[in-house]
């Protein structure tokens, strides 16, 4: 056992072994509490709180000054952590604080497997949630460049002015397959039809285009 731990103490120990009541981390306890993140403030180390799940699991989380709850630390986050105060190839760390033994990792799973060139074993929170953020965020940045109302209209609502028009709608999306028997072939191409086979294809697609003339785009 040592002394040495690389996360800064903060003054917030009366926080050690709180569990958590509600929220995504509900039941998790606090077993490093670091400092409150103030308004204005930067991320630092000083801020990094750690949990462990009920599965012993660890989770590294901030905790905003004006919120209930921690949020999980995201990969973005992760500059905080100092690669030369990692001298643990373990990413554990036995050390005495106010008299209590703790055992504890200095960084994220994900993290430190990258420092050592190891394979993790361990579930990182932080790395999923940032690797989910950033997918989120790609999604939403292209979707803003679509129109916002590019809606599929072939199923748009029936006009009431045509009425003939809507009764071939309704009978094509009622219809059941199930009921009726055809010997067409759909596991040749469509340029191996001929007769009554081809003509058949060509009516109903005839018709399609016909009840629902905006369903189809170029292949």
């Amino acid at each position: 056992m040592n002394d040495f731990y690389p996360l800064p103490l903060s003054s917030n120990f009366r926080l050690f072994q709180y569990t958590i009541q509600s929220g995504e981390l509900n039941q998790c306890k606090v077993v490093w509490p670091g400092s409150f993140l103030k308004q204005n403030e930067k991320m630092e180390a000083k801020h990094v709180f750690i949990l462990q799940r009920q599965n012993s699991e660890y989770v590294f989380c901030f905790w905003s000054y004006d919120k209930r709850h921690p949020s999980i630390l995201t990969s973005d986050h992760y500059h905080v952590f100092d690669k030369s105060l990692a001298k643990a190839k373990s990413n554990r760390y036995l050390f005495k604080v106010h008299g209590e033994s703790i055992l504890l990792p200095y960084s994220p799973a994900s993290l430190h497997s990258s420092w050592f060139d190891l394979k993790s074993s361990f579930r990182d929170d932080g790395y999923i949630l940032g690797t989910f953020l950033k997918h989120f965020q790609y999604c939403k940045n292209n979707l803003k460049k679509r129109k916002r109302n590019m809606k599929f209209k072939g199923w748009k609502r029936c006009d009431k002015n045509n009425s003939a028009l809507n009764s071939y709608k309704k009978f094509i999306i009622n219809f059941n397959p199930s009921l009726y028997e055809t010997n067409l072939n759909l596991k040749q191409g469509i340029q191996h039809l001929k007769g009554d086979d081809l003509r058949r294809v060509k009516e109903a697609a005839l018709l399609l285009h016909m009840v629902f003339p905006k369903m189809f785009t170029k292949v």
